[in-house]
């Protein structure tokens, strides 16, 4: 079958296992861009959805999968560095989404990926990896003919202040949307009459406007101080 073939997230999923799976043998860096290790990594991933090609399975990682991880997790690692007070873990997840597709003018497609890859080691070490030798030596060959210059360098300060303002914006906005659905959802449990709630859902309803008298109890104290 042709590499112009849609993957579907199951195959997405099972190429960054076929990845970790391979890099458990990489010992050195080397290892990890010959072909032994792509090797790995096709057997590995073609048990499981035979008909890809090592160039497409290959390719998939490289200019897909990789980048796109790597990209939103540095946007979720410099959020979560720095929590604004009240944010939680789906906050933080939210605001590192919109600032990828801001940035990205694209969507996020690599959830579940991100999700399996952000605990384990392995990743941690192949995600500082350049994902080609020949690639990295002709960067480093080109920033030793134009060494960085003042603007330059300031130009890079103004990118992350940018940056840094774009996370404190998405956080504050979600929260706000937060705050309004929650807002919400209160006003719903207190103006529903009891006598058009299904006796099934009493106790439900019963609990949940319970703690949500002991939320307001919290915040009107935490105002009054």
């Amino acid at each position: 079958m042709g590499s112009g073939r849609k993957w579907p997230t199951e195959e997405d999923l099972q190429l960054c296992r076929s990845v970790m799976h391979a890099s458990q043998n990489a010992l050195t860096g080397s290892d990890q861009k010959g072909p032994v290790y792509w090797e790995k990594v096709f057997q590995h991933f073609s048990e499981e959805f035979p008909g890809r090609t090592m160039c497409a399975i290959k390719n998939r990682w490289k200019s897909a999968i990789q980048p796109a991880t790597n990209t939103f997790c540095g946007h979720y690692t410099t959020i979560s560095s720095a929590p604004q007070s009240g944010c939680g873990e789906e906050d933080i997840r939210n605001a590192a989404l919109e600032l990828y597709e801001s940035i990205q003018n694209s969507p996020f497609e690599h959830m579940l990926c991100w999700e399996y890859l952000r605990d384990k080691p392995k990743w941690n070490d192949i995600k500082r990896v350049p994902l080609d030798l020949e690639a990295a030596e002709a960067n480093l060959t080109q920033l030793k003919k134009r060494p960085m210059g003042v603007d330059t360098m300031k130009d890079i300060v103004a990118r992350d202040n940018d940056k840094k303002r774009k996370y404190d914006e998405l956080l504050e906005a979600t929260k706000a949307r937060n705050a309004l659905i929650a807002e919400q959802n209160r006003l719903f449990l207190f103006s529903i009459k009891d006598a058009d709630i299904p006796d099934e859902s009493r106790a439900f309803f019963a609990q949940r406007r319970a703690l949500a008298m002991k939320e307001i109890e919290n915040e009107m104290k935490l105002n009054d101080m």
